[in-house]
């Protein structure tokens, strides 16, 4: 078995996961207003909702590296 180096397309990927997630998550802060005051005074549905996009954009980013 061999261990595969990362290539630069797989920085490049790293790079789009990270501005996927951060737009989710602004996206999240611009639709749900208060949001993170929300999470910090105990508010789990809150935290769920945002933990629940934050796995979706994962799951999607995931999809689309897989070919």
């Amino acid at each position: 078995s061999r261990i595969l180096a990362p290539s630069s397309g797989d920085s490049i990927w790293a790079l789009v996961v990270l501005v996927v997630q951060i737009g989710a998550y602004l996206v999240t802060r611009i639709l749900k207003p208060g949001l993170s005051a929300k999470i910090e005074a105990g508010d789990t549905a809150h935290g769920t909702i945002l933990a629940a996009i934050a796995v979706t954009a994962g799951i999607l980013n995931a999809a689309c590296m897989t070919y």
